[in-house]
């Protein structure tokens, strides 16, 4: 009896309590779960795509397809050895040129005005003049040697006169040495006029494209200044740093990715004998026989070459796409054991070229790899 009185009691409190504020709702909607309000969305991928528990990846054919998911066999064989080294672009010494000023000098522009960057430039073109600024003591010591010179070359012409005068009756040598002699000092009369008139033309070594250009007309340089650089776009070359002295009778073909992604074959030209910035230079000249389409590159810009050794390993080649970083760190790539199977495997690779590694342990020859779209499967939870 107590038991129900009870009962009703709590029932009453509570109808009251639910009462008391009418016209405001305070009941509490229900609360979805992250996954719940995500899942309807997720529903067709997770049909699609899952990983498996033993880090496998389950991916239907319209998924991979979407995820353009590409595959190719891996190829098993003996590959030469190769070796990343880190190279920049320099100009080919035998196409390029550079054009220094002699002394200190003010510079003038030509009556077609000074080249600029980028400017087609052909061997003997002039492209400055430089009027020489000279110490006025130097300057009065050529106009010495030039009067000195004048005199004696006016003294050894009157000699030839009086030769000319008489002839057979001076000695044959006497007239041959002064007919040399009045040669040599008109020569050394005009070098010296030309000193003192001090203006130096500029013209092209050789042809080209104006690479650098650092003279604006009126502007004073000093002797061996660099004024401009002259390169061939097209007969450019990689220098490579080895630390490895036997590398230089060791290396054969060698390749690098331009920045557009164009792999870039090189062929190994020769490398240096003594130490710069403790390291060997390596010179490569860019096969341009074999590039799909020009290629486009600038001096002094850093690239990454794979250079091949006579050496013969074996491994596995695949694509550099293939290859993957797993959460750990690890270097995986991704075997299409099946239709829509997809199992992880780790590997350890060595370079083999700009667009290909070679795999030494963890994968076998035949095997069907992901060479497209492996980080995005590693992506699929």
């Amino acid at each position: 009896m107590k038991r129900n009185l009870l009962t009703m009691f709590v029932l009453c409190a509570t109808t009251h309590f639910a009462q008391a504020h009418e016209g405001e709702d305070h009941s509490v909607p229900p609360v979805k779960s992250a996954a719940a309000a995500v899942a309807p969305a997720l529903a067709p991928a997770a049909a699609g795509a899952q990983r498996q528990a033993n880090g496998a990846v389950f991916m239907m054919k319209p998924v991979q397809r979407a995820l353009g998911v590409r595959t190719a066999v891996a190829e098993a064989g003996e590959y030469a050895a190769s070796i990343e080294l880190n190279g920049r672009v320099v100009a080919d010494p035998a196409q390029g040129g550079r054009v220094q000023a002699a002394q200190g000098s003010r510079v003038e522009a030509p009556s077609a005005g000074l080249p600029r960057l980028g400017q087609r430039v052909v061997r003997g073109q002039v492209l400055a003049t430089l009027v020489h600024i000279e110490d006025p003591v130097e300057r009065a010591r050529q106009q010495v040697m030039v009067h000195e010179t004048s005199n004696q070359l006016d003294i050894a012409q009157r000699r030839q006169r009086r030769h000319q005068d008489a002839p057979g009756y001076f000695p044959r040598r006497e007239v041959e040495e002064t007919r040399i002699e009045i040669a040599s000092m008109e020569r050394r009369l005009t070098d010296l006029k030309a000193s003192i008139s001090g203006r130096e033309t500029l013209i092209a070594p050789v042809s080209g494209v104006i690479a650098s250009s650092m003279v604006v007309a009126g502007q004073v340089v000093e002797a061996r200044e660099l004024l401009f650089e002259i390169v061939d776009p097209q007969r450019l070359m990689i220098e490579a740093q080895a630390f490895d002295a036997a590398l230089v009778d060791a290396l054969g073909s060698a390749s690098a990715t331009a920045p557009d992604g164009q792999s870039i074959r090189l062929r190994f030209v020769g490398g240096g004998r003594i130490l710069r910035d403790a390291s060997l230079p390596l010179l490569f000249a860019i096969d341009l026989s074999a590039a799909g389409k020009a290629v486009s590159l600038a001096l002094g810009q850093p690239l990454r070459l794979v250079a091949s050794t006579r050496r013969k390993e074996r491994g596995v080649a695949v694509p550099a796409s293939a290859l993957v970083r797993a959460t750990s760190g690890e270097t995986q790539v991704w075997v299409h054991e099946t239709a829509e199977m997809f199992v992880p495997r780790t590997v350890t690779v060595q370079p083999l070229d700009a667009g290909r590694r070679r795999i030494t342990a963890g994968l076998v020859g035949g095997e069907r790899v992901v060479t497209e779209g492996a980080s995005l499967i590693g992506q699929v939870r």
